[in-house]
């Protein structure tokens, strides 16, 4: 299974020079956005099959980035594979957010069930490096006006790129720029104290720093991370007492960075009329779509957990009255010691519903279907259909009851009822199976409505088609 590793300082250097191969023309694949937003989105990361894995956490739901190939035998499909893994070992929705337009074809060509939304107010905007270098041509026209009054106001300023030892003017550039600041809302403000904190990278391999200096001072500052043949502008601030500086800065910063690069991506507008208005004034070569996918399964198209009927037997929904005998199913020691999962990694000492609402959030999330098994009115078990797979329209079936109903069929009447609902209503391929090879009792009960299908040294595997 993947192991991600939570992105903090240690990690800059090395996950700059993967984003330096970046594929793909949206601000999120840059480290940049990860640090600057690491409190907020909580990212992490890990390498498999020759490309950077990284998730997201906002607001409590975990969503993937695209794959970032960053070998040239990179396996997209194969990552995604083990994206998906990593999603049903830990019951976690498989969701993609900043997904590149050409990303789209790619999931689909993959995925049969997705829901694909447009993250319009995000759009990147993108200019062409070569047009910000000259601002030539009548469309710049305005630029160049505005360039040409703020060198002629301010013929000692000069551009020049940020050194090591220039972090402290970089530093009371933000003091002061804060100080001008004037009455802005909380999210412009914590970005501004953001880009402040970005200063501890002033001369440093990861990002490129520079701006306008004025008497002593700095008047101007930009911080810009190079990512494949685009530099990304995570930060540009200028005093609004300069006319035609913030003109100046972009010209000059784009004449000085690096050969090869084509594109320029000056981010979002974050939604900000004025932003979007300025942004579309620098004549953008194109913008940027961003999009979320949410990769469905059969069990996505199921609003509420529904009731089977069988001889003897009511399968229904695991009601709150059931918390406190699903937490004796859950903690029996002996039922479990075959299930196969250990409650106690996820937390040692659980409250009575701490079971209850799992289950019910594993529902919520279409994860899992759980289903309580009635006989004669009392609580007698459980039967789980989960482990539903994105690509070949399975799942995998499990059962386990109290020992007081053992000897009765139960088990076996209730995992075939479960079965056949999920092969003729959910509509699956086939349903899968495994037991521990000592549970002699489970592989004798599995043979009676499945067929072998493989082994390993721990497990018999079972499936059953329609």
């Amino acid at each position: 299974m993947l192991t991600f590793k939570t992105i903090d300082k240690s990690d800059l250097s090395y996950l700059s020079s993967l984003y330096k191969r970046s594929v793909y023309k949206i601000s999120d694949y840059s480290l940049g956005i990860k640090y600057m937003w690491r409190d907020m989105i909580s990212p992490a990361y890990c390498i498999s099959d020759g490309c950077l894995l990284v998730y997201e956490v906002y607001e409590g739901v975990l969503r993937f980035n695209l794959p970032l190939p960053i070998d040239e035998d990179a396996d997209i499909s194969s990552a995604l594979m083990k994206i998906e893994e990593y999603c049903k070992e830990n019951f976690i929705p498989l969701e993609f957010d900043y997904v590149p337009k050409e990303g789209i074809r790619l999931l689909t060509d993959i995925y049969d069930r997705v829901e694909i939304s447009s993250l319009n107010i995000l759009s990147d905007y993108l200019y062409l490096r070569d047009d910000f270098a000259s601002f030539s041509g009548r469309k710049y026209s305005g630029q160049r006006n505005h360039i040409k009054k703020f060198n002629s106001a301010y013929p000692s300023a000069s551009f020049r790129i940020l050194e090591k030892d220039d972090m402290d003017l970089a530093r009371d550039f933000f003091v002061r720029f804060k100080e001008s600041f004037g009455n802005a809302s909380d999210g412009a403000y914590d970005e501004l104290l953001r880009a402040e904190s970005m200063c501890e990278f002033v001369g440093g391999d990861e990002f490129i720093c520079g701006g306008y200096e004025y008497e002593g001072k700095l008047i101007s500052f930009c911080l810009c991370e190079i990512c494949g043949n685009m530099a990304i502008n995570h930060i540009e601030k200028a005093f609004s007492g300069f006319e035609g500086l913030y003109p100046a800065t972009a010209n000059q910063f784009a004449k000085v960075l690096p050969a090869g690069i084509i594109y320029l991506n000056r981010e979002d507008d974050a939604g900000i009329r004025g932003l979007r208005i300025s942004k579309l004034q620098y004549q953008p070569c194109d913008i940027v779509k961003k999009y979320a996918v949410k990769v469905r399964t059969e069990l996505s198209d199921i609003d509420e957990v529904p009731r089977l009927f069988t001889n003897r037997l009511v399968l229904d929904r695991i009601t709150r009255d059931d918390a406190k005998k699903y937490f004796s199913l859950s903690t029996d020691e002996r039922i479990n010691r075959y299930w196969g999962y250990d409650y106690r990694e996820s937390c040692e000492s659980p409250e009575d519903n701490f079971f209850y609402e799992d289950q019910k959030k594993d529902f919520e999330n279409r994860m899992a279907l759980n289903f309580a098994i009635r006989y004669k009115g009392r609580f007698a078990g459980e039967v789980i259909l989960y482990n539903f797979d994105y690509r070949d329209s399975s799942a995998e079936a499990g059962v386990r009851i109290f020992c007081d109903f053992d000897g009765k069929g139960i088990g076996n009447e209730a995992f075939c009822a479960v079965c056949s609902y999920a092969l003729y209503t959910l509509g699956l391929s086939y349903v899968k199976a495994k037991c521990y090879k000592e549970n002699l009792p489970s592989a004798k009960m599995l043979q009676k409505s499945m067929k072998l299908s493989g082994e390993d040294e721990k497990f018999f595997y079972f499936t059953r088609k329609i």
